[in-house]
């Protein structure tokens, strides 16, 4: 007997007290997701990338020392470290769309040392100098530049606490001087943090591209992972072929509960973004973007403002979830209104500026904020992926810990982050939806 969502969603109140005793009839609904493109169109770093490399799919079965799922900056950076360690070693990466097409080619473009939900700050360190290291040897152009950095509180209640807990490197606006320095009444106060950078996204994706190419990686770009069989040689089964590796790297993120891998320890959380046209300079001035170039609000749902290196200013908010793990959101009208809503509180002049660009992303989150670095299935098939946030420098030094590991070589850090027994498994879909989607809706309505 199947009992779909949606009948048990209209019995009302009826349906939600049966729900405990019927919860484990609910149909999972798994499975890929194979659109032709994701939802939301491309991204604007995307869009300024200039001319876009096609690679070939997988065709004929063929066998590798190591597959790898996922043609992110994960599955990329393991791929390259792998083939650096051992060049003998055939490396085979499967990517479901083009490469970048989930959250490498969407994301804000921030890097910092930081692991959310892990407080090891040297850990942090030593990923981001492993990561900056990585861009000097490989001579990465990829926008790099520091970014001037602010936290913003809208209520007065948090803007207090958050000055309070100031930090010796940190320091604090009031309402006076923000809304001089930033052109918007918005807010009652912010802190000024050091050490953040800004990069554009798919220009690093592109380098991390090239090199694994030039290294010997074989990437197949729309060879989507349909199922995965494990064994003495793990089999990644794709539309037309297979590929029969000795280790197999999940570099799929917000798509891995898809694979029926790791459903109850994480989930998809989608996000969209806005920009602007590119500004002039005078534009820039005025909205104080040549001073602050980087600005987040900490909420719950957290918010992301920044000046590209393009100079197209943008906005990117969280939206919640869909149900079934999906990483497809369906209605991006609601999605368009509320990132326009947003914009314009903050920043009255977005009416005369106009959004010339937008887009949709969605990111893998666990209930701790921790991210997963842990074998599952076998010992010889690995997971990397639940950044939850500012996971450009995460995801770098994961894969390269990962790839260590798969080398031979198991280093403390390796040890030090999570594994998927580590995460407290979440409720079937039929709670996480009434639970996660209300949430987010009310939050969202703030």
């Amino acid at each position: 007997m199947n009992i779909y969502r949606r009948n048990l969603l209209l019995g009302g109140s009826a349906g939600l007290l049966l729900a405990p005793g019927l919860a484990s009839f609910v149909q999972k609904d798994k499975g890929i997701e194979l659109p032709e493109a994701r939802s939301g169109g491309d991204s604007l770093w995307y869009e300024l990338s200039g001319q876009k490399r096609v690679l070939p799919s997988l065709g004929n079965n063929i066998s590798a020392d190591v597959g790898i799922v996922g043609g992110g900056y994960t599955g990329l950076v393991a791929a390259i470290y792998l083939k650096k360690r051992r060049p003998d070693w055939r490396v085979v990466l499967l990517e479901s769309h083009h490469l970048g097409a989930g959250a490498s080619s969407r994301n804000s473009g921030a890097v910092y040392a930081k692991f959310t939900g892990l407080n090891d700050h040297a850990i942090a360190e030593r990923g981001l100098r492993r990561f900056m290291a990585f861009l000097e040897e490989e001579s990465v152009d990829c926008d790099l530049q520091p970014a001037n950095t602010l936290f913003l509180y809208s209520s007065e209640s948090a803007a207090r606490e958050a000055q309070r807990e100031l930090k010796d490197d940190e320091r604090w606006l009031d309402r006076e001087e923000l809304q001089q320095s930033i052109a918007s009444d918005f807010y009652s106060g912010a802190k000024a943090s050091a050490g953040f950078y800004k990069i554009q996204p798919v220009r690093l994706m592109q380098a991390y591209c090239r090199i694994a190419l030039s290294l010997g990686v074989e990437i197949y770009e729309n060879s989507p992972v349909l199922s995965i069989e494990s064994g003495e040689w793990n089999t990644l089964t794709s539309r037309k072929a297979s590929v029969q590796a000795k280790q197999v790297l999940l570099a799929t993120n917000a798509y891995t509960p898809r694979l029926g891998v790791a459903d109850d320890k994480m989930f998809p959380v989608h996000q969209y973004s806005c920009s602007t046209g590119m500004l002039s300079r005078e534009q820039i001035e005025a909205l104080g973007l040549n001073n602050w170039d980087l600005r987040f609000e900490p909420n719950t749902l957290p918010i992301t403002f920044g000046l590209s290196a393009s100079g197209h200013f943008f906005l990117r908010l969280v939206l919640g979830y869909a149900s079934h793990d999906s990483s497809e959101w369906q209605d991006l009208e609601y999605a368009r209104a509320l990132t326009r809503r947003v914009f314009a509180e903050r920043y009255p002049q977005i009416g005369e500026l106009g959004i010339a660009h937008e887009w949709h992303g969605v990111t893998a989150h666990t209930l701790n904020s921790r991210s997963i670095v842990s074998n599952v299935l076998s010992d010889r098939i690995y997971l990397c992926c639940a950044y939850n946030g500012l996971g450009i420098m995460p995801s770098h030094y994961s894969a390269y810990l990962s790839a260590l590991k798969m080398t031979g070589e198991e280093v403390e850090d390796w040890r030090n982050l999570s594994r998927l027994n580590q995460h407290v498994s979440f409720l079937g879909d039929y709670y996480r939806s009434l639970m996660l989607k209300s949430s987010f809706n009310v939050l969202n309505a703030f």
